[in-house]
C-alpha cells in the first residue's frame, strides 16, 4: 500500500493542476525548447539531445527525453527567418507522452548589438495511460475504466526573443490550447505553461565569466515556480555551477566543450522537499552539436548562453 500510495501521488503531481511539461536543469543548454522564438538565433544549425531521470528510486520516477535542431535562412541585411523541429518524451508510472512541434521565427536586428525575435510552434502531443501498471481495491475506480487508454491533441506556443552579445530575455507560452482529457481517467485538462527567462553574461576577467540566469514559470490555477542557475565559464571550454528550484531542490552543473563544435553538459540534483523520502537524487545529461558553414555569421552571439 506504501508504494500504491507514492504512485498515486506522483501521478497525481504529473497530471492535475501543476507542473505538466518536463522540467530541466539545465535549461539554458535548451532554450529553443522552451521559446520557439529562439529557432535560430545562433549562428549555425544547431542539434540538441538530453535525458533526465528524476527521483532515483522513486516508484514510477520521471524519466524524459527531447531531441530538437534549428536553423536559420534567408539572410538579409537586418532580417533573417528560423525554423526548428523537436520531439519530447516524457514517463511518469503508468502515465506518458510524445510530442512533435515544428517552429518558425523572425529575427529582426535592432542594431549591431541587438536582435528581437517572434516565433510560434505548431504540433501535436499523444498521451498515454498504460492501466496495467495501476493496481488499485476499487475496480470500479473512474481513474482506471476509462474507454480511452490514449489521446492526441494539438499543441500551439508563441515567443518573443531579445538578445545582444552579453545578455538574453524571452517570454513564450506553451499549450495555449487547455485541452480538456475525456474519457481517459477522471477528467481534467492540460494547463497552459507560461515562461519568462532572462539572463547575463559578466567578465570577472579575460578568462572567466560569470553567467547568472532565472527561468519563471507559472501554470494556470498553480503559484509561480522559479529555477536560478549561477554559472562560471572558463574559456567557453568548461563551464560549472550551481542551480536553486525554489523550495524542490539544488543542483551542481557542469558542461564540457569537447570537441569544437560538440558540448556535454550534465546536472545532478538533491531534492530537499518531502519526496527526498522517496527519491532525492535526480540526473541529466545534454548533448549539443553545432554545424557551422565557413564564413556563417547569422544572428548575434550572445555570450549568456551557449
Amino acid at each position: 500500500m506504501k508504494i500504491l500510495a507514492l504512485i498515486i501521488t506522483l501521478v497525481s503531481f504529473i497530471a492535475a493542476e501543476g507542473q505538466q511539461l518536463p522540467i530541466y536543469t539545465n535549461y539554458n543548454f535548451n532554450l529553443f525548447g522552451i521559446n520557439p522564438a529562439a529557432a535560430g538565433s545562433q549562428s549555425c544549425l544547431d542539434l540538441r539531445m538530453g535525458y533526465r531521470r528524476q527521483w532515483l528510486g522513486f516508484p514510477g520516477e520521471p524519466k524524459s527525453t527531447f531531441i530538437g535542431v534549428n536553423g536559420s535562412f534567408g539572410k538579409k541585411r537586418f532580417n533573417f527567418h528560423g525554423v526548428g523541429i523537436k520531439v519530447e518524451t516524457d514517463e511518469a508510472g503508468p502515465m506518458g507522452f510524445t510530442s512533435l512541434s515544428g517552429s518558425y521565427s523572425y529575427h529582426i536586428k535592432v542594431n549591431k548589438k541587438n536582435m528581437l525575435s517572434l516565433g510560434s510552434s505548431l504540433g501535436f502531443s499523444q498521451h498515454r495511460l498504460d492501466v496495467g501498471q495501476v493496481t488499485v481495491e476499487d475496480f470500479s475506480d473512474p481513474a482506471i475504466t476509462a474507454s480511452q487508454s490514449q489521446v492526441l491533441f494539438p499543441q500551439i506556443g508563441m515567443g518573443i526573443w531579445y538578445q545582444s552579445q552579453d545578455r538574453y530575455i524571452g517570454f513564450s507560452a506553451r499549450n495555449i490550447i487547455e485541452n480538456k482529457f475525456t474519457n481517459f481517467g477522471t477528467d481534467s485538462r492540460f494547463r497552459r505553461h507560461v515562461y519568462l527567462i532572462l539572463g547575463k553574461s559578466i567578465p570577472v576577467n579575460d578568462n572567466l565569466f560569470f553567467k547568472p540566469s532565472v527561468n519563471i514559470r507559472h501554470v494556470s490555477r498553480s503559484p509561480l515556480a522559479a529555477d536560478v542557475n549561477l554559472l562560471f565559464d572558463l574559456n567557453d571550454l568548461f563551464e560549472f555551477g550551481m542551480s536553486f528550484r525554489g523550495g524542490h531542490g539544488v543542483s551542481g552543473m557542469v558542461k564540457v566543450a569537447v570537441l569544437k563544435y560538440l558540448t556535454i553538459g550534465y546536472a545532478y540534483d538533491r531534492t530537499i522537499n518531502k519526496l527526498r523520502v522517496g527519491g532525492a537524487n535526480s540526473h541529466e545529461i545534454m548533448l549539443g552539436i553545432q554545424a557551422c558553414p565557413r564564413g556563417e555569421k547569422k544572428g548575434i552571439k550572445c555570450s549568456a548562453y551557449d
